[in-house]
């Protein structure tokens, strides 16, 4: 095995060692200690500095002695196997190390480094495209770490947004308990979760994976990915000879993510737009009712409802414009219908880009849609889009001069966008626009034990309330984490845990018949402790909800439910704000038998 490479001269400066050819030791790397007393080091530094026969040992209880001689840090005796003697000749090499301690501090802006109990050589952690590291890297409870990548939305200040905030506070909790099994074969010897953080910008994806992969040697990465770059980044690195990962995606999948579905390495916390078709069933009828009997529409019995769509190009939104179309959904007593083309009552819109794609909005022309829109006079929008339906919804409302402008249905795509909040604001016109919007997302849980305890930690750490309902985050991560405990005990000894083994991991944490624990701290050891046992399974119940997976795709069994806008009014504390509320609507089993039917409070969304 070689010692990862540093290409940044810094880290050499830094180090103050000799970057010269390092010869493997004469005895194989046998156990006999150099002959130097007890006094001799101090640190694993103090042996490098003395020339290339010293290049592959460690500083222990004061001596230099090779790596295959004494115990990895943290671990029990001799059960850690050592690096091989050296770097290769002319590469740039890490330091050696035995613990934190012995990793020099590079320079830069970027300090975090660690020691990897696998190589003993520092690891540096962060980089421009992944700056953060979270967790207990510094050995402080004496404990090696094991580091797993993740992606991140790094707005202005990247620790404000959602997806950082529920990272930290998950591995928070890993991290108050005393470490984790998770060294492949070997259940006494305990890790500390770390995860290293990287942007989520598309230009930046494959520079961040080479180094996760290629330096910090991850087992597994949280990858909160738009569809495009998540296809690229699991086909190149997923199951690969020399990046066999396991990957956790926060978000929903697509037809073209379940179809890379292969030896459970790939998972996804949401479901497929399929999950959420039936909600669009139930939800029309509604609106046509309101439609009819409310001004200014009033279209009567006979009056004519007309429905468009405007479906953007991105897999998951043809993947949910189509399941939606397959639904028998009717209006006008059965004379409008979805089709591929347009009719009297029926307008199919498209749009070129999207930015699930990475397209900006600014490239993404909307003017042909709004044009055809305001023709056809529809009284329903429904988005199959991401952001650029809310420029295109803008645009329309700019543009829309004569009759009741529509009722908008929003996409689960829609579901956190800020522009939205912005144009419904909260001045003289906000509650006409708030009123004519609803949306249809992935239902949260009804099981809302694990959630809510979730909730109270979440604010309790110093989170706003503004950042809840992205607990999706914090259950990939858990999930990731606590599959290298699953895995970790089936594993053969002797080497770092795979992405496969981490699949088998992660099949153990959502059986069927397995026992119940809940996500957090509180159940945290027995889940731990069952994991530990070989033959033994758990069902973990996450802030998400029961582990329901398909786990021949990987992606969550889910449901669709209603969403809406709410503006909060004024208090002392503050002025009003514009918010989704989440689950206004669910589904609910017909009384008539029949397909399931909405049910809930309406009352942010009267066309409801």
């Amino acid at each position: 095995m070689r010692a990862p490479a540093r290409r940044d001269p810094a880290w050499l400066a830094g180090a103050g060692i000799l970057a010269a050819t390092a010869t493997a030791l004469s005895s194989g790397g046998c156990s006999v200690l150099f002959h130097v007393d007890d006094t001799q080091c101090a640190t694993t530094q103090d042996c490098l500095v003395r020339g290339p026969a010293f290049a592959s040992t460690v500083c222990q209880q004061g001596s230099c002695i090779p790596f295959e001689a004494g115990p990895g840090p943290g671990t029990d005796a001799g059960t850690d196997a050592g690096a091989e003697a050296g770097p290769e000749a002319g590469v740039d090499a890490a330091p050696a190390c035995a613990t934190f301690a012995d990793c020099p501090m590079p320079g830069g802006t970027h300090p975090e480094v660690t020691c990897s109990p696998d190589t003993h050589t520092c690891l540096q952690l962060t980089t421009d495209e992944c700056p953060f590291a979270l967790g207990d890297y510094q050995y402080a409870k004496g404990i090696a770490p094991i580091v797993v990548g993740a992606f991140a939305t790094f707005p202005a200040n990247p620790t404000d947004h959602p997806s950082y905030r529920n990272y930290a506070l998950a591995i928070s909790e890993f991290t108050s308990e005393t470490g984790i099994p998770a060294v492949a074969g070997n259940t006494n010897t305990l890790r500390m979760p770390v995860a290293v953080l990287c942007n989520d910008d598309t230009s930046q994806v494959s520079i961040a994976m080479n180094h996760l992969v290629d330096d910090v040697h991850v087992p597994a990465v949280v990858a909160a990915l738009d569809s495009a770059d998540l296809k690229v980044m699991f086909s190149n690195y997923g199951f690969q000879t020399n990046a066999n990962l396991f990957v956790v995606n926060p978000f929903g999948a697509d037809s073209t993510l379940t179809a890379l579905a292969r030896g459970q390495q790939f998972w996804h916390m949401l479901g497929t737009p399929n999950d959420m078709a039936p909600a669009y069933r139930a939800l029309i009828p509604r609106i046509e009712t309101y439609l009819r009997n409310t001004a200014p529409w009033s279209l009567g019995a006979a009056g004519t409802m007309r429905v468009a769509t405007v479906t953007a190009n991105a897999t998951v939104l043809t993947d949910l414009a189509g399941a939606v179309a397959t639904q028998p959904i009717t209006w006008n007593n059965g004379g409008g219908q979805f089709s591929q083309t347009k009719t009297l009552s029926f307008d199919p819109e498209t749009l070129s880009g999207s930015t699930l794609n990475g397209t900006p909005t600014t490239s993404i022309d909307v003017s042909t849609a709004v044009n055809d829109i305001i023709a056809f006079q529809p009284q329903v929008v429904i988005s199959f889009a991401s952001e650029e339906f809310v420029t295109l919804l803008q645009t329309l409302e700019l543009q829309w001069t004569s009759g009741p402008p529509p009722l908008y249905v929003l996409s689960a795509y829609n579901a956190d966008s800020t522009a939205l909040l912005t144009w419904v604001g909260v001045g003289p016109e906000s509650e006409q626009r708030r009123s004519r919007i609803s949306g249809i997302n992935f239902a949260s849980t009804t099981q809302t034990r694990v959630l809510n305890a979730y909730l109270s930690r979440f604010l309790q750490a110093g989170n706003p309330v503004s950042a809840e309902g992205s607990e999706n985050y914090y259950d990939a991560m858990y999930f990731a984490v606590d599959s290298l405990v699953g895995a970790a005990s089936a594993a053969s000894p002797g080497g770092p845990l795979t992405g496969t083994e981490l699949g088998g991991g992660m099949l153990r944490l959502i059986a069927p018949a397995g026992t119940p624990y809940d996500m957090g701290p509180a159940d945290m050891g027995n889940v731990f402790s069952t994991l530990d046992a070989t033959n033994t399974n758990v069902s973990l119940t996450g802030a998400l909800g029961s582990p329901v997976f398909n786990t021949q795709t990987g992606a969550r069994v889910g449901e669709g439910d209603v969403y809406c806008v709410t503006i909060t009014p004024p208090t002392d504390a503050g002025p009003p704000t514009t918010t989704f509320t989440p689950d206004v609507l669910r589904l609910s089993p017909s009384p008539d038998g029949g397909s399931p039917v909405l049910a809930g409070d309406a009352s942010c969304a009267p066309g409801l």
